[in-house]
């Protein structure tokens, strides 16, 4: 990892890593690890107001405080409206741990349409319709991923779970 975090802060343009975070073994990378490299990044950069209070935002929802998470994106997204696609996905990211699906598609929805990454949204969006339907057994966010993405990547999946 210290040298990802060097090769990172040795280039001279923006960079954003995307990892799933959990502290399930084997399902992405858990919490304090995220933190430490986090920490590791944050001490090597020179930073902004507008760094620092994104910055803080992403601390809040590493750490689990996924309301004060979603308040502080709502104001950053109207502070900075250009940073609106990366406000949006961490809403619906928070959205996403709070086990609120249907709202975490709804802000990943968001951030699709203001420039977030769309393979990036099609994942999102496919983790919350899948962890909705294994701890309900509902169908309806697996058609709407169908709805939303009638060739996407995760489609045999969907099918398969509505046994299509």
């Amino acid at each position: 990892m210290k040298n990802f975090i060097q090769k990172i802060l040795k280039g001279n343009s923006t960079q954003q890593v995307y990892a799933q975070i959990s502290n399930e073994p084997g399902k992405g990378i858990n919490s304090k690890a995220v933190k430490k490299m986090q920490d590791q990044l944050l001490a090597g950069m020179h930073q902004n107001d507008m760094q620092k209070q994104f910055n803080a935002a992403s601390q809040m929802l590493i750490q689990g405080d996924y309301e004060a998470a979603i308040k502080a994106n709502q104001m950053l997204s109207e502070k900075y409206p250009e940073e609106k696609a990366e406000c949006e996905n961490s809403i619906g990211a928070c959205w996403f741990f709070l086990n609120e699906f249907e709202k975490a598609i709804s802000h990943y929805l968001i951030s699709k349409e203001a420039g977030m990454d769309a393979d990036m949204i099609e994942d999102n969006i496919w983790e919350s319709a899948e962890a909705h339907y294994s701890k309900t057994a509902n169908t309806n966010l697996l058609k709407k991923y169908l709805e939303l993405y009638p060739d996407g990547s995760y489609r045999k999946d969907a099918e398969g779970l509505l046994k299509i």
